[in-house]
């Protein structure tokens, strides 16, 4: 509701100052008087820590739903499949960079300096989001006041314009469906299973490498086809095919059960999910009005978490530890599952063709209005 009613460089600029300030008063009163103790058995200082990481979680949702509901207007609608994709490449480089800078300064200097680290990176980005231009297509003027008062209704109206326009539905269903399959199923599915892989080795050494040699490489060669195709191929179909692929390497590769197995798989996944997030992405763009792009973007937030939530609690109930028939029954069953939803799509799809834009544009008269807008 903020980022479709108020300045969104000033909803990004107070997330950034507002967390920042929060996370540096769980340093004082959390993490320096733990020092390099644990806070095992000790209620308030858990608490205080989770409380600490709710926030730093919250601000990077708000930034990619600010990112995302912005990204027609900066391009003027244009390119919206090559600019979700450098986005999301960026994000993933950034995760990367952040943990690996965070890890070290924690381990070999102190947590609090880590944490501190971080605040100063949210105060860095506070900064960076003044500077921010055409981020929406029309200023808002109204008042903290009055949306506050109508605040239920306002969230209301935007989840019933998303299910009132079905490519938009479709793109955040879609959404819902990679994250379940790769997110959770594959992935965790992995992460269960790789002490079982090593003989007398490092399961978490295995599953950091292979994760992170697979989303690298997998990301960047869904970035280059989605550039090469992005002008001659709908989104749709580029939905579909990430969609298609991923349901049969799952059923292909997860029932053999080997390193080199897992290692395609997760290459496959990577690959596929962020070629299908990110024709997601645009999809859900084109089918938006600007002042609604922001609920709707905060609908793939909630989404984007229940694709861990939801699979680890099936996961909980039918996985047997160390059982590999079990395993290939989940990654073959699941693969099995989401081939089917996948062609559900595909009909969906065609039933609302009309709907779906063929190139990864704006529709003309909004991508006029975005281009003659004050901000322009």
């Amino acid at each position: 509701m903020f980022i479709d009613r108020f300045d969104r460089r000033r909803v990004a600029w107070w997330a950034d100052i507002l967390s920042a300030a929060l996370v540096t008063l769980i340093v004082i009163l959390v993490v320096l008087p733990l020092g390099s103790g644990s806070p095992e058995h000790r209620t308030w200082p858990t608490v205080g820590l989770i409380v600490g990481l709710l926030v730093a979680q919250s601000v990077a949702r708000i930034a990619l739903a600010v990112k995302s509901a912005a990204m027609p207007d900066v391009l003027s609608g244009e390119d919206l499949l090559q600019g979700n994709g450098l986005s999301q490449a960026g994000g993933g480089l950034a995760q990367v960079f952040g943990i690996g800078v965070g890890t070290i300064v924690a381990g070999q200097i102190a947590p609090w300096i880590g944490v501190l680290f971080g605040a100063a990176v949210l105060l860095v980005g506070a900064a960076v989001s003044r500077q921010m231009r055409r981020v929406e297509a029309r200023r808002h003027d109204t008042s903290l006041g009055q949306e506050v008062r109508r605040i239920l209704r306002t969230v209301v109206a935007g989840v019933e314009e998303v299910a009132g326009r079905p490519a938009a539905a479709l793109g955040l269903s879609a959404f819902q469906m990679l994250r379940y399959q790769f997110w959770g199923f594959v992935l965790m599915t992995f992460a269960l299973y790789a002490k079982h892989l090593v003989q007398g080795g490092n399961a978490d050494t295995l599953s950091q490498i292979l994760s992170g040699v697979g989303g690298l490489v997998g990301g960047a060669l869904g970035l280059i086809v989605a550039q090469r195709l992005k002008d001659r191929v709908p989104p749709i179909r580029l939905l579909l095919g990430s969609m298609a692929l991923l349901g049969a390497a799952t059923v292909v590769l997860g029932g053999i059960l080997t390193v080199a197995a897992f290692a395609a798989l997760l290459f496959v996944g990577f690959f596929s999910f962020f070629l299908g997030k990110i024709s997601t992405d645009t999809i859900t763009q084109q089918a938006m009005p600007d002042d609604f792009r922001g609920r709707a973007f905060a609908l793939y937030d909630v989404a984007y978490n229940l694709g861990f939530i939801v699979p680890a609690a099936i996961l909980s109930v039918i996985w047997i530890d160390g059982n590999a028939a079990r395993t290939r029954e989940i990654l073959v069953a699941s693969g099995a599952i989401f081939l089917m939803l996948t062609a559900f799509v595909a009909a969906w799809s065609r039933r609302i063709r009309s709907d779906l834009a063929p190139r990864d544009d704006l529709v003309e008269d909004e991508a006029v209005e975005l281009a003659t807008s004050p901000e322009s």
